[in-house]
């Protein structure tokens, strides 16, 4: 068997269970002292009571003059929902200033039965003790816990008194709302030293706003005519005016494409007049009919095999001529009449843009003069309702501070505790007997491993590596170091002493027990 079979065969449950019906006198005695040092300490520790408060942090307070009335000192809205705000108000719970407060009121500085955190009665005075020192003895025994899912929190204190510890806390919770009261309302006294100074301000400024921009009317001579009104009038003027030329530029372009389709036609085609123009002539439509007739004839006595000296064609080239030309002028008197319509309309435009631009200028102006109308306009309206907010605002922050309003309530008022908190006896018990139970385990356990004596044949196989041929009895009989009195009366009873000579036991006493064990060796020696 090597050793780490050796070692996992110490350590196997089989064998913790074999050291504990061996050492269990061990693991009691252990076990049992424990318990009754964790006992006597326990009992000996000075009771501590636990005195607990509710205070209530509401967001809604009781608001009589209605909800459109806001303070300047918010004590309610989204700001409640922060865990900055709980945290903040725990912190200011367990501060030193509370603290010393009250101290102060009660004069814990002068008990020393409370510094020393003992029942009344139970300490010597300490003349050295100071305020600042009992206020750190008091922030040293508060706690604050907020309740889950809720606007509660749960101040604690713990003290050796429980009268003591009623009181104390009582004077805390009273002390820490009236500060949150107190506090509320010096911040609306600054407001409102701070608003009142305002209002007066505001009021001139909103004064002189108001004469510079009478000043401003006057001088411009805007008196009659709104600012907006002008602008409204000037705008659709120059609209009309963007429409008019709109609509002449696009009746320019409309007779420039017509001058340039008639620029097209020349004497070489004088048929290709575009069809709008010879729906607009009728004289048109007839010259080009007589050329195109004259033409076509002319082309059939040509095709007739008839040259072009003869006189039929001659006469009929001549009435093409006569009809071409007079196509050509009434076309050109048509294009004359598109360039004097077009003269007419490009003048007509440059007279509106002039009109436009003038009127554009205008605006321009115009413009000028309302930004700097608007400018002296808002400057006027922003003081007017920075005033109004302002003066509304003082008004609002006096009704308030006169109501003092506080956010902050006591849910439950501090009682006696009736049991104390430390120490507790059968916790500490508990702990006493699983702490004497671990130890008299492990105690059994090393001393078991610690033990090396072969008492078994397994131990001579587990311990030496050897294998265990058999068991001879002793043959003087038993060593009163080896058994005990009731182990060797026991063995007398069961075998007599064998007399004569130890190395011939066997053959002397062939029955004996001794014999049998002999016996039950020569089979393995034969074996092997």
């Amino acid at each position: 068997m090597d050793l780490s079979e050796r070692a996992s065969s110490q350590f196997s449950p089989l064998a913790i269970w074999g050291a504990i019906r061996k050492r269990w006198v061990l693991i009691a005695a252990l076990t049992s002292a424990c318990t009754l040092i964790a006992a006597f300490y326990t009992l000996g520790q000075t009771k501590i009571y636990e005195a607990e408060a509710t205070i209530l942090f509401d967001p809604q307070p009781p608001r009589p003059l209605g909800t459109q009335v806001q303070a300047v000192v918010d004590v309610g809205g989204e700001y409640w929902n922060n865990k900055e705000y709980y945290k903040t108000q725990f912190w200011i719970i367990q501060s030193q200033r509370t603290a010393v407060q009250v101290v102060k009121q009660l004069g814990l500085q002068k008990d020393a039965s409370f510094l020393a955190n003992v029942p009344v009665g139970q300490a010597k005075p300490r003349p050295d003790a100071n305020v600042e020192d009992a206020a750190r003895v008091l922030r040293s025994r508060l706690g604050v816990e907020l309740i889950r899912d809720s606007r509660l929190a749960v101040i604690k204190l713990l003290d050796a008194d429980p009268k003591r510890a009623q009181r104390v806390l009582s004077a805390l919770v009273d002390t820490y709302t009236a500060n949150n009261l107190e506090d509320a309302v010096d911040q609306m006294n600054l407001a409102a030293d701070w608003l009142g100074s305002q209002v007066d301000t505001l009021k001139r400024d909103l004064e002189a706003s108001e004469m510079a921009l009478h000043d401003y009317k006057k001088e411009k001579n805007i008196l009659s005519v709104s600012m907006d009104d002008q602008s409204n009038m000037l705008r659709g003027e120059m609209q009309q005016l963007s429409s008019a030329l709109t609509s002449i530029q696009v009746k320019r372009e409309q007779y420039a494409a017509r001058r340039a389709e008639l620029a097209k036609i020349t004497p070489d085609e004088p048929a290709l007049i575009p069809a709008t123009e010879l729906i607009a002539s009728q004289l048109l439509q007839q010259l080009r009919a007589e050329f195109l007739n004259a033409s076509s004839q002319r082309d059939a006595m040509l095709a007739s095999g008839k040259g072009p000296h003869h006189p039929d064609v001659m006469a009929l080239q001549a009435r093409v001529d006569a009809s071409r030309a007079a196509l050509m002028n009434e076309i050109t008197n048509v294009r004359n009449g598109v360039d004097h319509d077009l003269g007419a309309l490009s003048t007509e435009v440059s007279s509106l843009r002039g009109l436009f631009e003038t009127a554009k200028g205008r605006a321009f102006d115009l413009n000028l003069l309302e930004i700097e109308y608007n400018r002296m306009k808002r400057s006027k309206e922003n003081n007017e309702k920075l005033y109004g907010v302002v003066t509304e605002r003082s008004k609002e922050n006096d009704l308030t501070r006169m109501l003092r309003i506080n956010n902050i309530r006591v849910a439950d008022r501090p009682q006696t505790p009736r049991r104390p908190v430390t120490p507790n006896v059968p916790l500490g018990v508990a702990t006493g007997m699983a702490a004497g139970l671990l130890l008299g385990l492990a105690a059994a356990i090393g001393r078991e491993q610690l033990d090396r004596s072969i008492r078994v044949p397994g131990d001579i196989e587990q311990d030496l590596g050897m294998s265990v041929l058999g068991l001879l009895p002793i043959v003087d009989g038993p060593s009163p170091a080896l058994y005990g009195a009731r182990r060797r009366k026991q063995r007398a009873r069961e075998e007599p002493k064998p007399g004569g000579t130890p190395e011939l036991v066997v053959h002397e006493h062939p029955s004996s027990g001794i014999a049998e064990a002999a016996r039950a060796i020569r089979p393995t020696l034969l074996y092997l």
